[in-house]
């Protein structure tokens, strides 16, 4: 697990010392993300356009954990981007999102939940008979929430959305599933 700590050097008592940021990282494939967001503190732009969409994610745990929104707002557009110009959001993207346990004040993913989305499809029907089903299970609540609230949606009757909410929330760890349940039974017609 990515660990990042901030303290202040006990061998400094001088006041405004600056404080010491430790970032432990979880993997050595996280390295260019944690350099991308030093490189940003700094003022020097440009390393995240470098990055593919994995690594983007690494950035916005990295940004989450160390609360750095502007980051993690700018890796965001750099996602949404990506995903529109490649094939939709890879699957290591939508497994980061799973794994990951976002802080709150996430809400600059507002904009990557589209992207997420489209990744899976509007087609309900169609959804449930490819391998897109595995995709579909591993969205995060806000992005089934609105692809189920989505004029959009196609699907024959809405025996297919209760079906779909009901799959989806017993796809969840157990900690999450009354809250899944709750907000989806409010988009059943």
């Amino acid at each position: 697990m990515p660990q990042v700590a901030f303290q202040r050097d006990a061998s400094d008592p001088a006041p405004g010392s600056r404080p010491t940021i430790s970032i432990i990282v979880e993997h050595d494939s996280h390295v260019p993300a944690v350099e991308a967001i030093i490189a940003l503190l700094y003022g020097v732009r440009g390393l995240l356009t470098q990055l593919e969409q994995p690594q983007l994610m690494h950035v916005l745990q990295y940004a989450d954990m160390m609360q750095l929104d502007l980051v993690a707002q700018e890796a965001v557009q750099l996602l949404v981007l990506a995903a529109k110009a490649e094939p939709g959001l890879s699957e290591s993207v939508l497994n980061i999102l799973r794994r990951h346990t976002w802080s709150n004040s996430m809400q600059c993913m507002q904009p990557l939940l589209p992207a997420l989305v489209d990744s899976v499809g509007y087609d309900l029907e169609a959804v449930w008979e490819t391998e897109r089903t595995s995709r579909l299970l591993q969205l995060p609540l806000a992005a089934i929430k609105l692809l189920l609230s989505s004029n959009e949606l196609r699907v024959y009757n809405e025996d297919t959305v209760m079906y779909t909410a009901a799959r989806y929330v017993t796809a969840q760890p157990k900690k999450q599933q009354k809250k899944a349940s709750k907000q989806l039974s409010l988009l059943i017609r």
